[in-house]
C-alpha cells in the first residue's frame, strides 16, 4: 500500500523544537543510494572538490525535519521537529561559519540514504543583522536562487557555496521498500571578505525617504572596510524645492554600514538636515533606516516661507531604494520575485475555491511562506502565457495581499498548472512544467500548504467549565473529532468515521488550567493513498477496527483568558505543560 510520497513531506506539522547543528571533519564519504530503515535522520555532508579545498568535509544534523521509519508489521515511528527559520540570527550561533575567501563547490552527500530530490534557497548574511519585527520584504531582499547541480551519470549534486551567505538546503526521501522516509532543512552559514563582492561599487539607488521626498544614495569607493557613499535628497517641491548633498562614509559590517550625514541645502547655506543611521544592502536594493531623532531643520535665516521642519519621533524608519541598472526597467519580474510584492504589506490570505462549488475558508499565511512559495515555485520551469489557458481546472488557490491590492492565483488546470498575477492594473500569466520528477502540480502544492492551515490544531477552541480532566475528555470525544471530519473537499488529511480508541491524562497544570494527555483514534480516510493521512505514527486496523487505519496523539491544551481551553500542542509525542 503507498505510504507517502514527496509532495506530502513538505507539507508536514512542526511540532516540536530541535536544538541546531553541528560539524566534524571525516574522510570524504561515499553516497549510499541504498534502502536505509534507521529511526535518526541522515546526517548532511559536505565535502569540497577540488585539489584545494579549504576544507576537510563537514557533517551537519538537520535544524528541522519530519522522519517516519519503519517498526515491523506494517507500523511506522514518527517525529516531527521544528527549530528556528534560515533567517533568524541565532542560526550564526549554531555553530562556526565555513571560512572561504571566494565561492567554492561542494559536494552534498547523505552517507546512509542519498535524498531523492533538493532544493536550496540562500540569503546574504547581511539579514541576520535586520530588527526582529523587519517586515518580510527586507528579508526576501538578501534572497537569491542558488546555484545546485547535478551529475548526469552519477546522480550526485553539487552547490556553489559564497562567502557571507546562509543556506537553507532543503532534502526529501521517498519511502522504497519499506525505508525510513521524510525530509529535513540544514542550514549553512559562511563567512568571507565582507567587502569583496561590492570592489567595483558605483551604484546608485532610488526612492523616496521617510518623509516622501525623492531620495537617491550612490555607493562609491572602498579603504578597507570603509564604503564612501554620496546622499542626495530633494525636499519640498516648485519654488521651496531645496536640494541637499553629501559625501560620507561607514565601515560596513556584514552588509550593514553605520552612517552619519549632515548636509545643508545648495540654494540656502543656513538650511541643513542631520541624520543617523544605516544602510543595509540587498539584491539590487539597498534599505536605509533612520534612526529616531533624526531631522531636517531650517534655519530663521532661510527665507523659504511654508517650508516646515521634519522630524522622526518614537521610533526608527525604514526605507527601500532600487538599484538603478541599465536595462532594469525594462525587464520582466519572475513568479519568484513577484512574491515579494505579494508579501510587501504583510501577512497574505489564501482561499480555497472549488469548481461548481464556490469559496471556501480563507487562512492568514505569515512571512514564512514567502520563502515557502519561492521554494515550491523554484521547482517548475515558467513559460509566459499571453492570454490564460481556457482548460478547467477543479479547484484553485487564491493568495492575497495584506492589503488586498495585489493577487497570486495557483490554477490546477492540465499539466503542471498554471499561474495567474493581478495587480489592478494587469494580469500575467505563467504555465508551469516541473523542473524534476519529483514535482508534480503547482496548485497542489499551494493546495497541501493550505491543508496544513486547515487543519491546525491551533484553531480548536471551546468552552469547558469543568475540570481540566473534563477539557480533555471533551476534546479527544468532540471537539478533535469535529475538526477533523470538517476539513475542506479534498483535504489531504480529510476522514469520517472518527472513534476515540483509548485516550488518558499525563499530566495537568497546578491551577487546573492546562492539561497534557494522549489517545488513539481509529478512523476511515477520505483517501486510503492520502499522503497527509500516512504521516508519523498510522497504522492499519485489525479486529473490531479492521478496514479502518489507527493513530496516536498527544496533544496540550491551555485554558486561555477568553476563557476558552486552547489545543496549543498535538504530534507524535514528546509534550509537558509549559512553565
Amino acid at each position: 500500500m503507498k505510504r507517502n510520497s514527496f509532495l506530502m513531506l513538505a507539507a508536514l506539522l512542526c511540532v516540536l523544537l530541535l536544538a541546531a547543528c553541528g560539524g566534524k571533519p571525516s574522510a570524504e564519504p561515499q553516497a549510499a543510494p541504498g534502502i536505509y530503515k534507521g529511526e535518526s535522520v541522515p546526517e548532511l555532508i559536505l565535502a569540497a572538490l577540488g585539489s584545494d579545498a579549504p576544507f576537510d568535509p563537514m557533517s551537519f544534523r538537520p535544524a528541522n525535519y519530519s522522519w517516519s521509519w519503519p517498526k515491523g508489521n506494517g507500523e511506522y515511528g514518527g517525529v516531527e521537529a521544528c527549530g528556528i527559520g534560515p533567517t533568524d540570527p541565532m542560526v550564526a550561533e549554531l555553530r562556526d561559519p565555513i571560512l572561504l575567501e571566494e565561492a567554492i563547490r561542494v559536494k552534498l552527500i547523505w552517507p546512509n540514504f542519498q535524498a531523492h530530490s533538493v532544493t536550496v534557497v540562500s540569503w546574504d548574511t547581511a539579514v541576520f543583522d535586520l530588527p526582529a519585527d523587519a517586515d518580510v520584504s527586507r528579508q526576501d531582499s538578501f534572497l537569491r536562487d542558488a546555484e545546485l547541480t547535478e551529475e548526469a551519470d552519477t546522480g550526485e549534486r553539487a552547490l556553489v557555496l559564497e562567502p557571507n551567505r546562509v543556506y537553507d538546503i532543503y532534502a526529501c526521501w521517498q519511502e522504497v521498500n519499506g525505508s525510513s522516509f521524510g525530509n529535513a532543512h540544514y542550514y549553512v552559514v559562511t563567512k568571507g571578505d565582507a567587502v569583496r563582492r561590492f570592489d567595483s561599487t558605483d551604484r546608485r539607488y532610488t526612492g523616496e525617504d521617510p518623509w516622501g521626498n525623492p531620495l537617491s544614495v550612490t555607493l562609491k569607493g572602498m579603504d578597507g572596510d570603509a564604503v564612501s557613499f554620496v546622499y542626495e535628497a530633494v525636499i519640498g517641491e516648485g519654488e521651496y524645492a531645496r536640494t541637499f548633498l553629501a559625501e560620507s562614509a561607514g565601515a560596513l559590517s556584514g552588509g550593514v554600514i553605520p552612517f552619519h550625514v549632515k548636509a545643508t541645502a545648495k540654494e540656502y547655506d543656513a538650511m541643513y538636515l542631520d541624520y543617523r543611521g544605516s544602510l543595509a544592502l540587498g539584491e539590487d536594493c539597498l534599505f536605509v533606516t533612520y534612526d529616531a531623532g533624526s531631522v531636517v531643520e531650517e534655519s530663521s535665516e532661510g527665507g523659504s516661507a511654508g517650508y516646515q521642519a521634519l522630524a522622526l519621533e518614537g521610533e526608527d524608519k525604514t526605507v527601500r531604494l532600487v538599484a538603478d541598472l541599465p536595462g532594469s526597467e525594462e525587464r520582466n519580474p519572475t513568479p519568484a520575485e513577484l512574491v515579494d510584492r505579494l508579501f510587501a504589506s504583510g501577512d497574505i490570505n489564501l482561499t480555497l475555491h472549488l469548481a461548481n462549488d464556490g469559496a471556501y475558508n480563507t487562512y492568514p499565511a505569515g512571512e514564512w511562506y514567502s520563502g515557502r512559495f519561492k521554494v515550491l515555485l523554484g521547482g517548475y520551469t515558467w513559460t509566459e502565457l499571453e492570454m490564460p489557458s481556457t482548460e478547467p481546472s477543479e479547484y484553485w488557490l487564491t493568495a492575497a495581499s495584506g492589503d488586498g491590492t495585489i493577487k497570486m492565483t495557483f490554477w490546477s488546470n492540465r499539466g503542471a498548472g498554471m499561474l495567474q498575477y493581478s495587480d489592478g492594473t494587469a494580469d500575467r500569466f505563467w504555465a508551469a512544467a516541473p523542473a524534476e520528477e519529483v514535482w508534480e502540480s503547482i496548485a497542489k502544492d499551494v493546495r497541501m500548504e493550505y491543508d496544513n492551515l486547515d487543519v491546525d490544531c491551533s484553531r480548536i477552541a471551546f468552552p469547558m467549565d469543568g475540570s481540566a480532566e473534563d477539557a480533555a475528555d471533551h476534546f479527544v470525544r468532540t471537539a478533535f473529532g469535529e475538526h477533523m471530519t470538517a476539513l475542506e473537499p479534498g483535504s489531504m488529511y480529510g476522514l469520517s468515521d472518527y472513534e476515540v480508541v483509548h485516550w488518558e491524562v499525563k499530566e495537568t497544570g497546578e491551577k487546573g488550567d492546562g492539561v497534557v494527555g494522549s489517545f488513539q483514534y481509529a478512523f476511515v480516510p477520505w483517501d486510503m493513498d492520502s499522503p497527509g493521512i500516512w504521516a508519523g505514527n498510522t497504522a492499519e486496523g485489525s479486529g473490531d477496527y479492521e478496514g479502518k487505519l489507527i493513530c496516536y496523539r498527544e496533544f496540550v491544551l491551555q485554558r486561555q483568558e477568553d476563557g476558552l481551553w486552547h489545543c496549543t500542542g498535538l504530534g507524535t509525542g514528546g509534550y509537558s505543560l509549559p512553565e
